[in-house]
């Protein structure tokens, strides 16, 4: 297992958005950015996003980290890789989490949620979203990242979030729901 003891630097682990994969540009940057700011090692996680939901998810990562002290590691997710996050959190103690556009997905959000992003996601993955409340208590550090033009159901369920678990809520100016090199360099800095 490994341990604070047989770590010499910190251990982050990164989830992207769904679709997307530790290997894209923009995850590379990420994980290159925080390799040279702390000398930390840092992982992927990628979800077999086809065919599978958040209950797949939560599992394989639980499968995949099983001989991590959870304690010692910092996850960063995106989007829906943030809502795996939240999801996991929920559930283990991590040295800290960042939720970058955290999707809000959750049972208490669906029915305001525009068509379209209804569509995108799938029909199993809405049924099973329909059974997944907002956690009402998590287990780590938080901080909360939200582009200042992202999804506004999504900002102010997160600024409502950073709230109630008594975390950090930061904005990135002239930012969408995309991971561009001035989200990175606020997620660098909050890690």
């Amino acid at each position: 297992m490994h341990t604070i003891e047989n770590e010499k630097n910190a251990l982050f682990v990164i989830i992207p958005g769904f679709g997307e994969s530790g290997s894209d540009k923009q995850y590379r940057e990420l994980k290159k950015k925080i390799i040279s700011s702390f000398g930390a090692k840092v992982l992927n996680y990628d979800p077999i996003w086809d065919r599978k939901t958040i209950k797949n998810w939560v599992a394989d990562f639980d499968e995949k980290f099983k001989n991590y002290d959870f304690k010692i590691l910092t996850i960063i997710g995106f989007s829906m890789g943030a809502y795996t996050a939240l999801v996991l959190s929920s559930k283990h103690k991590f040295k800290k989490i960042i939720l970058a556009s955290l999707s809000p997905y959750f049972k208490e959000n669906l029915e305001n949620l525009p068509k379209e992003a209804i569509n995108f996601m799938g029909k199993n993955r809405i049924k099973e979203f329909s059974n997944i409340s907002i956690p009402k208590e998590i287990k780590s550090e938080s901080v909360f990242l939200f582009g200042d033009q992202d999804w506004p159901i999504a900002v102010s369920q997160a600024k409502k979030l950073s709230s109630l678990y008594k975390g950090k809520f930061v904005s990135v100016e002239n930012t969408e729901h995309e991971l561009t090199d001035d989200y990175i360099k606020k997620i660098t800095a909050e890690a």
